[in-house]
């Protein structure tokens, strides 16, 4: 066999080789594609009794957020509420529940926030999620909606 006819049976082989792996490939793409969703609907939100929340104070929600952390209540001292998230936006650690002059800390890396959630200092460079939330005066309760945020 000659050095050009043996560079064309390997180029062949090579060929036919990536083609393959690339058809195969496609396929599982497919494949993986045309599979129906198994992920669990969201949780539509919850509800958290605040009569006994005196203005300018707040409280931790029976339970946690869809990013599984807690949420922080915050009733202003002019009479609204909300919700924030506590999971710190640098690292995702848990920042304290507990405010210290109106101040939320991660024990992690040092971030603080303010009740709005905005960041007073980082590392943390992005505020707290924070939660839609409407007050039933009815029920003197805040439900808290799980709902993609838009900025």
């Amino acid at each position: 066999m000659s050095g050009s006819s043996r560079r064309r049976f390997f180029l062949q082989i090579w060929q036919g080789l990536f083609g393959g792996a690339v058809a195969a490939a496609g396929a599982s793409l497919l494949a993986t594609c045309a599979r129906p969703s198994a992920s669990p609907s969201p949780r539509p939100g919850v509800a958290v009794d605040v009569s006994d929340l005196p203005g300018g104070s707040t409280k931790v929600a029976p339970a946690p957020g869809p990013d599984g952390a807690p949420i922080l209540i915050v009733h202003q001292s002019a009479g609204g509420y909300h919700a924030l998230s506590l999971q710190c936006t640098h690292e995702g650690c848990p920042v304290n529940a507990t405010p210290l002059q109106g101040i939320l800390t991660c024990p992690c890396h040092g971030s603080r926030f303010d009740l709005e959630g905005r960041v007073v200092q980082g590392p943390a460079e992005f505020p707290l999620g924070r939660y839609d939330s409407a007050y039933d005066a009815k029920h003197r309760r805040l439900l808290v909606r799980f709902l993609p945020q838009t900025i």
